[in-house]
């Protein structure tokens, strides 16, 4: 899958945990969700 600059604003405007499991896909969402949730701890 590649990103055009449109799909990486879009990206960029979802919440973490939805943006993740947009990239990852089905089968690792879990793992996009998690990892995304220990980022948005680290920056917060």
């Amino acid at each position: 899958m590649t990103l055009a600059a449109d799909d990486s604003y879009y990206l960029a405007t979802l919440p973490p945990r939805a943006a993740a499991v947009r990239l990852v896909g089905r089968h690792e969402a879990r793992v996009g969700i998690v990892g995304g949730g220990y980022a948005g701890l680290a920056t917060a």
